[in-house]
């Protein structure tokens, strides 16, 4: 909804398109548990906790350091679950 929002506002319709199409082909993926969609949006969480986590030091108002460790608490949890996803899809079936 929100890229069709954009999309409506700025006009870039074909850009909006493409990027649902990414993120349902992603979302497969994901669901699929393909190893490389996970290791993927690993990447992606670590890459986030890692700009949220500098953000955090440098953060000068209460309401950007409550966001930015709002979003390190959201985003490790679910590193740490998926670092489990990844270790049972490596394990051979018996």
């Amino acid at each position: 909804m929100a890229n069709a929002a954009a999309a409506a506002a700025g006009g870039a319709i074909a850009v909006a398109i493409g990027v649902v199409i990414l993120t349902a082909v992603f979302t497969a993926g994901l669901w699929a548990r393909k190893y490389a969609f996970i290791v993927i949006f690993e990447g992606l969480l670590a890459l986030t906790l890692i700009f949220a986590s500098l953000a955090l030091i440098f953060a000068s108002t209460l309401l950007q350091a409550v966001v930015t460790g709002g979003l390190v608490l959201l985003c490790a949890p679910v590193f740490w679950l998926l670092v489990r996803v990844m270790a049972r899809l490596q394990v051979p079936p018996q």
